[in-house]
């Protein structure tokens, strides 16, 4: 494995992991479990801002690990299961989200309807 491989492994890894957490947890923990749906500022910023922040902290990942570590066989091994896991995770997590914002919009078109009423 070339130190070329491990760097790109090391920041998809970086970027994937930033991704979910971030969703996960929102952009500010007093927001709540998926603050990022509930964001004052406009989904489109949020996404953007959510891809800058990875890919920083991506990079950042990436180059302490190529440069402190010298088993790149051995740990891009280990990282490229721990992307797949990632990418099931997240879709639960996405599928979660979506379900939830769905579940909403029904509710307050219930309540409008019943309003109409």
């Amino acid at each position: 494995m070339s130190l070329v491989q491990g760097f790109s492994t090391s920041i998809y890894v970086g970027y994937e992991t930033i991704q979910y957490l971030v969703y996960f947890f929102g952009f500010s923990l007093r927001k709540g479990l998926f603050g990022i749906m509930d964001s004052p500022i406009s989904p489109k910023k949020s996404l953007i801002l959510l891809q800058i922040y990875q890919g920083i902290i991506a990079f950042t990942v990436a180059i302490f690990y190529c440069f402190f570590t010298n088993q790149l066989n051995k740990f891009a091994m280990y990282l490229s299961i721990i992307s797949v896991s990632i990418k099931i995770v997240g879709f639960f997590v996405t599928f979660i989200v979506y379900y939830r914002r769905w579940n909403d919009k029904i509710k307050v078109e219930l309540i409008q309807t019943k309003k109409v009423e």
